[in-house]
């Protein structure tokens, strides 16, 4: 078996692996309300798109994605993530050296001791998923695995099935409760206006529960 197959045949178990560094992805990764960038070049650059798409998907703040070969200092950002398997990546090394001090910056790798640790202020070391092989097969792939782990994304799956056993339930009492204010009124207008109160209460407590998020 050749480096490529036998990387690819180990995902399984380097994917459970990755779970153990789940705190520490959190703390890097979520950083809720902060706006963030993430930058890759190469296999790493589509997996800091999946990066930014699975943060801002899960409501933690605005995140950004740009080739590190076209980054330039122009916007602010709280934190930006660099997404480097080797750790020497010239464009990924040269978009951190423009980086503002201010900003902090946390590298994803899977080595060790390379020239990208003295320009991070973090770094998520995936030393279990690097590769021999020149094809990138384990290292993207366990990173996003970790990061859907942090995210909360394995978790969308019963989220959805909640939210709609949770409109299921609300639709039955809905009519069962207009249908009993019916027989004893005559007329649905309380019904109406029950629904209606309960539907602004529901909106305020989502403008609260987006403004948390925020802060």
């Amino acid at each position: 078996m050749n480096d490529t197959a036998a990387e690819i045949a180990s995902q399984p178990d380097v994917w459970l692996k990755s779970l153990a560094l789940t705190d520490q992805a959190q703390h890097e990764l979520i950083a809720p309300g902060e706006r963030m960038l993430v930058l890759g070049c190469g296999t790493s650059w589509f997996v800091a798109q999946a990066l930014a798409e699975l943060r801002e998907g899960a409501g933690f703040g605005e995140t950004d994605v740009i080739c590190a070969s076209e980054f330039r200092p122009r916007r602010r950002y709280d934190r930006i993530v660099a997404v480097t398997r080797s750790g020497t990546s010239t464009e990924v090394l040269e978009a951190l050296r423009m980086i503002p001090a201010a900003t902090r910056t946390v590298a994803i790798t899977a080595v060790r001791g390379e020239p990208v640790d003295d320009l991070t202020d973090a770094q998520l070391v995936l030393d279990f998923a690097d590769e021999r092989s020149v094809v990138q097969t384990r290292f993207p792939t366990t990173v996003l695995a970790l990061a859907r782990q942090a995210f909360g994304a394995e978790k969308t799956g019963l989220i959805f099935g909640w939210i709609m056993a949770s409109h299921q339930i609300g639709a039955a009492l809905a009519a069962s409760v207009a249908g009993v204010i019916r027989t004893s009124e005559g007329s649905y207008d309380h019904a109406f206006i029950l629904a209606g109160s309960l539907c602004l209460v529901t909106a305020i407590g989502v403008l609260f529960a987006v403004r948390g998020n925020k802060t």
